[in-house]
């Protein structure tokens, strides 16, 4: 678990020149790959709290990364999309990861990057197949 952590503060931290915060990127990469979304679908998508993903949104938005307009659909809902900008920031920050990742791998073996990215496909795939985990699982003290 202590390693899990470690790996994604280390991946959250501003690398030099991310001109946005990390928790940025997967409301900006939803809005690119999904085009125009509502508020609520979009928060859905991310697993965030509504208000959460408003905030995230006007942060954007302020910053003329993304437009917000009526949805054509029904009036009261608010459709989201990504601006150029915003495009152009995400690219910059997820190219900056894959040049940090790719740093550290560069020095392991073909077979050791090739099984690192089976491990982590399939600790994925087993995570999103979980119901929720109860607050009080794993909490039983251990008898040594």
């Amino acid at each position: 678990m202590a390693t899990l952590l470690t790996l994604g503060r280390r991946m959250r931290q501003r690398i030099e020149g991310d001109e946005l915060d990390y928790s940025l990127i997967p409301v900006l990469k939803s809005l690119w790959e999904n085009g125009p979304t509502r508020h609520t679908t979009l928060a859905e998508r991310l697993m965030l709290d509504a208000s959460t993903v408003s905030r995230k949104v006007r942060y954007l938005e302020d910053r003329g990364l993304v437009g917000v307009r009526n949805d054509e659909q029904d009036g009261r809902a608010r459709q989201v999309e990504i601006r150029p900008e915003g495009r152009r920031l995400l690219r910059q920050m997820i190219g900056r990861r894959h040049r940090l990742i790719s740093s550290v791998l560069e020095g392991w073996p073909a077979p050791d990057r090739e099984r690192l990215g089976e491990l982590l496909d399939r600790f994925n795939r087993d995570l999103e197949t979980k119901d929720t985990v109860s607050p009080h699982a794993g909490s039983e003290k251990r008898v040594s």
